[in-house]
């Protein structure tokens, strides 16, 4: 009886152990994350367009420029914020910054070959420093539920991807009245390829 429970059990171990293993095999090398890299690595030009998520409304669609070297940075226009603050002061402290490098890691998903990869981005907060009689400090928090695709066709790279600011602090405080009321309120969504 003794056995029989001993060799349950080690199957159930064994079970468990292959289980683990396959679940390794998803994980990329330190290589396939350096080819991906390399492969991403470019100037793209495009356009970017904020929309509202409550009512899928496209507020802009503007010109701008992102760059992938070991991390994504992506010039942000602070303008369709603006729109979206109450406080006149702080919406016109972002429209007199206009824009800010929004620097995110990546995260790879899946990828086939050289030609595609899925990956997911964590962007960095972006803090526009103030204070000491200047305007006050501005912080943005984005979200990291936000993915982003990668393609290589008619030799010529392609990227897509959404950041979404998702919290605005003021001086240390958390801006409660976006003028939408949900997280997330607004996504940039960013195409473009190279030259």
């Amino acid at each position: 009886m003794k056995t029989r429970y001993l060799l349950v059990g080690a199957m159930l171990l064994s079970l468990c152990c292959f289980m683990s293993c396959n679940k390794d095999e998803d994980l990329f090398s330190r290589d396939e994350i350096q080819r991906f890299l390399f492969n991403m690595k470019d100037d793209y030009y495009g356009t970017v367009e904020v929309i509202c998520r409550k009512d899928s409304l496209t507020l802009d669609t503007l010109k701008t420029v992102a760059r992938s070297r070991d991390s994504l940075m992506f010039i942000m226009p602070l303008e369709p914020i603006a729109k979206m603050v109450s406080d006149k002061s702080v919406a016109q402290r972002l429209c007199d910054i206009g824009e800010i490098t929004v620097t995110a890691g990546y995260e790879f998903l899946n990828a086939t070959g050289e030609t595609y990869t899925n990956f997911r981005l964590y962007p960095e907060d972006a803090i526009i420093y103030g204070g000491l009689g200047a305007p006050p400090t501005i912080r943005i928090v984005f979200s990291s539920l936000y993915d982003g695709r990668y393609e290589y066709y008619n030799q010529k790279n392609y990227i897509s991807f959404n950041i979404a600011p998702a919290e605005l602090w003021v001086n240390g405080e958390k801006y409660e009245t976006f003028q939408v009321p949900y997280a997330d309120k607004i996504v940039y969504h960013f195409e473009g390829e190279t030259k």
